[in-house]
């Protein structure tokens, strides 16, 4: 059934009977790819049926649909066209997992960070207003993207002018871990009245006793249903704003979402519907523990080291918090991604997760620090430049000691475009007073947390996903001060985090041909060893780096020469000024030349 689905209209033909049985075939689909492939299994397994129907319901290109997020688009993509494709999902050349406009006419803005659809939507819907267009644009946000600021904002300005605007709120009770803060008690609030869904089950069914409109028998029992929502339920939030509320309904009867997207269709006003999804829906697996099947690798991939950047962190932190009462940890939304389950356990006085909130994260921190606590903050790369006014603003100008550990730096691999921590070390160097680290292993990782912890100022240390091989270094830490990790007398590869693997083996390459090339770790990226600088360039220099040109580590030093009027042979190995496809680390670094193989080759040539 699923493989006739060329677009929306023959789903559109469908009876529910017929639309039930689909639903269990997305399903199948959905699971044998992403085991496979990898990506993010429990969101699209619990927004299979909500998916079926707002493309049955709405008359979807010329209405828009946008995805907060956009990791739950799988069954958006199965149909509307790409179902011949979907094997491709997060393959090099194939499907994103996200939305993308390059993609598909379907995919109406792309998405990758959350909080983002309502604002992005509402401007749709003023554009749509503006040029006097007709057509339906319709936004569906995560529980958890529904704590960001940004949405906040978003619904704040929705509800002032009350342009024709429909909010599908996927209420899952999570994020990428369990969500927190008062919007989640205030969702678990309208989720748990009970004693007003039933009423209101029995009211309806009463409605449909009288068809047709304008009877008062059917107004008279439509306000009474409105009355007694308010009489236990008491106001939402959303209506407070000047947003209609409906619901809550259940997410995976997809005769119940049709008949309420038909009615909140038919509104000329801005419109929350409130829909309650079960995470996993339909894997038990997925269903027991939805954070695990977030996210998933593809089928194959193996873990070849003990421990990660992440878990090290946690781990570490709890040693240090043991040790000295004022250290906490902060994140926002990302407990386990980030290795902070344990943390948050074994020293919930000193854990705060903020939710999807970087912004407030971040200066929330900044008041820790202020008040005399040492916090960590940790957060994945590409979310950390959703905070950047507040690592200036309140962390960096002020001076304030706060450890920003920023985890997926660097290449990240199949998420795409959105998801790579490859800008952070442009802006990053920028920040006044700001130290820059970056761990070539484990090891060096937990050093790095112990020694800035003895630093009273800001501190940024970026690591990549997964792990790395222990390499051995001959310089103690200190403070922009490099480490050599081998001698070499016809030039040096200097490189840091997760490149110094492929600068090493790039030296055995060389080594084997002739070349013999040392190799260091610039493990501070601010400030840089200048006496290293000065020692080494005497002889050709190759600077290797998963991170964008512009402003990253390979411009800092050419630029420190040029200020000391010293010619110096440099050869630059980093990932241009272009946005990085989806696909394995190891074809993106091949793509762009940073692998050992092709840093080898371009040296041998110069």
């Amino acid at each position: 059934m699923l493989s006739d689905i060329k677009s929306p209209v023959e789903l559109r033909k469908m009876d529910i009977t017929q639309l039930e049985a689909l639903a269990a075939e997305i399903r199948e689909k959905i699971i044998a790819v992403t085991l496979k492939n990898g990506g993010h299994l429990s969101s699209n397994l619990g927004t299979v049926e909500l998916t079926m129907a707002l493309h049955y319901v709405f008359d979807t290109p010329i209405d828009k649909l946008i995805w907060d997020v956009g990791h739950q688009c799988y069954t958006h993509k199965l149909l509307t066209g790409r179902c011949a494709e979907f094997d491709t999902l997060r393959c090099e050349g194939g499907l994103s997992g996200f939305p993308k406009k390059s993609e598909s006419g379907y995919d109406v803005f792309d998405t990758g960070h959350s909080s983002t659809a309502i604002s992005s939507a509402l401007g749709l819907a003023r554009a749509r207003d503006c040029q006097g267009q007709n057509y339906h644009v319709v936004a569906v946000v995560g529980d958890g993207a529904m704590g960001g600021g940004m949405a906040f904002e978003a619904l704040n300005d929705a509800g002032d002018r009350k342009h024709r605007l429909i909010i599908v709120l996927n209420d899952n009770e999570m994020s990428i871990s369990r969500n927190v803060g008062a919007m989640s008690v205030h969702l678990n609030k309208l989720r748990t009245a009970r004693t007003y869904l039933r009423s209101k089950r029995v009211i309806e069914k009463s409605l449909k006793i009288f068809p047709g409109s304008g009877t008062k028998i059917k107004h008279m029992l439509e306000r009474m249903k409105n009355a007694f929502k308010y009489l236990i339920m008491g106001h939402t939030l959303f209506d407070t704003l000047g947003i209609k509320y409906i619901g809550p309904i259940d997410g995976h009867s997809l005769r119940d979402l049709i008949d309420i997207l038909e009615r909140a269709k038919a509104e000329n006003v801005p419109v929350l519907v409130h829909t309650v999804t079960k995470k996993g829906k339909g894997y038990l697996p997925a269903e027991l523990d939805p954070t695990k099947y977030h996210g998933i690798s593809p089928a194959g991939s193996k873990k070849t080291i003990k421990k990660t950047f992440s878990e090290t962190f946690g781990d570490t932190l709890c040693t240090l918090v043991a040790a000295d009462p004022c250290v906490c940890a902060v994140t926002a939304g990302m407990t386990t991604g980030t290795g902070l389950a344990n943390f948050s356990v074994e020293y919930p006085d000193h854990f705060f997760d903020a939710g999807i909130a970087e912004q407030h994260a971040l200066t929330m921190a900044a008041g820790l620090a202020a008040g005399g606590m040492r916090p960590f903050v940790a957060l994945y790369c590409s979310f950390l430049q959703r905070g950047l006014d507040q690592l200036f603003q309140d962390i960096c100008l002020q001076g304030l000691p706060v450890k920003v550990c920023i985890d997926r730096a660097g290449l990240t691999g199949e998420d795409g475009e959105t998801h790579q921590g490859i800008y952070d070390i442009g802006y990053l160097r920028a920040m006044p007073h700001l130290i820059i680290m970056a761990p070539r292993d484990q090891r060096a990782l937990s050093d790095m947390l112990t020694y800035a912890l003895t630093l009273d100022a800001p501190v940024a240390i970026r690591y990549p996903r997964g792990g790395s091989i222990e390499t051995k270094g001959t310089i103690a830490l200190a403070c922009g001060c490099w480490d050599v990790i081998r001698e070499g007398a016809d030039g040096t590869l200097i490189a840091f985090g997760a490149c110094l693997q492929n600068a090493l083996l790039a030296a055995d390459i060389l080594q084997e041909c002739g070349r013999h090339y040392g190799v260091a770790d610039a493990r501070f990226l601010k400030p840089l060893d200048h006496r290293m600088l000065d020692m080494l360039g005497n002889r050709p220099l190759a600077i290797i780096e998963d991170n964008a040109a512009p402003g990253g580590l390979g411009e800092a030093i050419a630029a420190y020469y040029a200020d000391h009027d010293q010619k110096v042979s440099l050869q630059f190995f980093t990932l241009g000024d272009q946005a990085v496809q989806h696909a394995a680390v190891s074809r993106q670094q091949q793509c762009f030349g940073i692998d050992a193989v092709t840093i080898a080759e371009k040296i041998l040539k110069n």
